[in-house]
């Protein structure tokens, strides 16, 4: 399995897990934008996982406020 589709993976997951859990609070609209951050997130690991890795190892997992630029610091 490519880097890329693990890091997918991995992030599709957790964002699953956190949508779940907003959509069983019924607080889905309350928080549409980190909703829609973490689709972007999604597409820009299809374009090139680096757009949004954190740090430098595989095993650490995506975050979403993190950017090209938080990985090349």
């Amino acid at each position: 399995m490519s880097r890329s589709k693990r890091l997918y993976d991995q992030f599709f997951k957790s964002a699953k897990a956190e949508f779940n859990a907003l959509s069983n609070k019924n607080e889905v609209m309350k928080n549409y934008v980190g909703i829609l951050q973490k689709i972007l997130r999604l597409r820009q690991i299809c374009d090139h996982f680096e757009l949004v890795r954190q740090g430098l190892g595989d095993d650490q997992s995506p975050d979403a406020a993190s950017t090209y630029e938080d990985y090349r610091r």
